[in-house]
């Protein structure tokens, strides 16, 4: 499991359990894609993350136009990933809270200054929680 990209789930469950679970998702697959938030767009149903590439683009080409500052930032979130995987293999079953919080206690927050014209309807800005 030294790859995350190459990681499929394996259910092991009896067939009755897996038709179980099948229809419990079919009646929260639409609850679970409603509550996701619009930034997230990588696991979404009818979402890709093209369409981030899209707005990235788009936000290129409008700070072009009209000659205003862009700043982007790219984070590479795998590296990150990969190293809190490693730490799970080694973790002992007496404290495992403590490697879970330093995974979920870190939010990174990226946020765009904003600049608005009156006769400027396009580009508001773009701000992403991860």
């Amino acid at each position: 499991m030294h790859d995350i990209g190459n990681y499929r789930s394996i259910c092991l469950l009896p067939v009755v359990y897996k038709l179980f679970t099948r229809a419990i998702l079919n009646r929260i697959s639409k609850t679970l894609d409603e509550g996701q938030p619009c930034e997230q767009a990588g696991f979404r149903r009818g979402f890709s993350t093209i369409d981030h590439i899209h707005t990235i683009t788009k936000l290129i080409e409008v700070s072009q136009e009209y000659k205003q500052p862009l700043c982007l930032m790219f984070i590479d979130l795998k590296p990150r990933v990969s190293r809190e995987l490693e730490g799970f293999d080694v973790l002992s079953t007496s404290n495992p809270s403590r490697t879970e919080q330093s995974i979920y206690d870190q939010d990174l927050t990226i946020l765009q200054r904003r600049r608005h014209r009156r006769e400027e309807k396009g580009l508001a800005g773009f701000s992403a929680t991860l």
